[in-house]
This record gives C-alpha cells, structure tokens and sequence, in this order.
C-alpha cells in the first residue's frame, strides 16, 4: 500500500509541476514591471520550490512511518531555506542604513 501512495504522491507532484510555469512567469513579468532585480525574483521562487519540496518529502516521510527521517528532513530544510534568504536579509538591512541618516 505504501508504493501505491508513493506512486500517486509523486504523479501528483509531477502533473502540479507543469502548471507552475505560468505562475513563475507572470511573477517576472511583475517583478519586471515594479522594477524588482530579478536575482530577488529568482531566489524568492527557489526559497517557495523548496519549501514545497521539502513539505512533501516531510508528508512522504510521515506517510512511511518514517517520523523521524521526516524531523531530520524538517530541520535540514529551514536551515537550507535560512541561509538562501539571508542574501535578502542582508539587502533589506543595507536598504533600512540607507534610510536612516
């Protein structure tokens, strides 16, 4: 039973997958529009991938039974997501000096 919901979890995922091309996109659009540096853009969208990811392989985990693979799965993906965005953090503290004189 559990290949099977593997099986579906990961048909799922994959059919969801192709339909986020549209939603990346327009975000550019946006971003481009608002004048946003699209290396922001880029790291926010890889920040939410993961994030995604992450939550799935987490669920699949606790699917298994396996809760402790998942904790384990749980604390590597906010490290892995802590320090892609302190670029951001950093850019928003710089941006936050600037105002103050």
């Amino acid at each position: 039973m559990q290949i099977i919901g593997i099986a579906l979890s990961l048909l799922i995922l994959s059919s969801v997958i192709f339909k986020l091309g549209f939603i990346i996109e327009s975000i550019n659009n946006l971003a481009n529009k608002a004048n946003i540096p699209s290396v922001y853009i880029t790291l926010i969208i890889k920040l939410i991938g993961i994030a995604y990811l992450m939550e799935f392989a987490i669920q699949l985990c606790k699917d298994c039974g396996e809760g402790n693979i998942a904790s384990k799965l749980e604390f590597g993906g906010k490290i892995i997501v802590m320090t892609m965005s302190f670029p951001i953090l950093l850019s928003i503290v710089e941006m936050v000096l600037d105002i103050i004189p």
